[in-house]
């Protein structure tokens, strides 16, 4: 069976997401939360050593 291939916007995508029935929403989102987000990981990478520096910095270290 031959496939078909078509490009969306993003605006597209999010209101295709916005008629998905709830269960499929709860889907999506569980799906979305999964993956890393690239700068979420680096906050929390960062994170911990910049909370340091303001504390040194604040000389409550």
């Amino acid at each position: 069976m031959p496939t078909s291939t078509f490009t969306l916007t993003d605006d597209q995508v999010i209101e295709l997401a916005q008629e998905l029935p709830d269960r499929k929403k709860h889907e999506l989102l569980k799906l979305l939360l999964m993956q890393p987000w690239e700068s979420w990981a680096k906050l929390t990478h960062d994170g911990p050593e910049k909370a340091r520096q303001a504390a040194a910095q604040r000389g409550k270290d």
